[in-house]
């Protein structure tokens, strides 16, 4: 169908799952792809794999908690493509989390990090696109988020 020819989306944390299935079906629906993740190795398989398939894409490494870095990420896609349509904020850092917890026994650091990455990162993607986008008459920004949030785990 090719419904999104000529746009120009960013996928920040296009390395697996959901973003990376995200960016190709962009790229599939003929938008130019910028995969961020946070190695060259993470984006370069999600590009690779829309080039593969005849997309246009390329990537960005990015830490989600630094502003200048979140802008260098929203700066690939203008200078790569020249502008953002779309962005799909698909960011989340669970990784120091070791088990599960409760308030009185999370470790500061790993609560820190958390709400850097998931709330400070969403924040600074949103303040870069949203003048790109706005250059180009408008545009999308899509937030994820994990089902964590609604059920615990045992």
């Amino acid at each position: 169908m090719r419904r999104l020819e000529g746009k120009i989306a960013i996928v920040a944390g296009g390395q697996r799952n959901i973003g990376a299935a995200t960016a190709i079906r962009l790229a599939a629906e003929g938008a130019s792809v910028v995969v961020g993740a946070q190695t060259e190795e993470g984006w370069r398989g999600t590009a690779e794999r829309i080039r593969a398939a005849g997309g246009e894409a390329t990537g960005a490494v990015f830490e989600a908690t630094e502003d200048e870095s979140v802008a260098g990420l929203i700066a690939r896609a203008v200078e790569a493509y020249g502008g953002l349509d779309g962005m799909l904020v698909n960011m989340a850092d669970l990784s120091l989390h070791p088990k599960d917890t409760d308030a009185v026994d999370v470790p500061l650091a790993v609560f820190d990090r958390a709400v850097a990455v998931n709330l400070r990162g969403h924040l600074l993607c949103t303040r870069h696109a949203i003048p790109k986008m706005l250059k180009r008459g408008g545009g999308a920004i899509v937030y994820t988020g994990s089902s964590a949030g609604f059920m615990g785990r045992g």
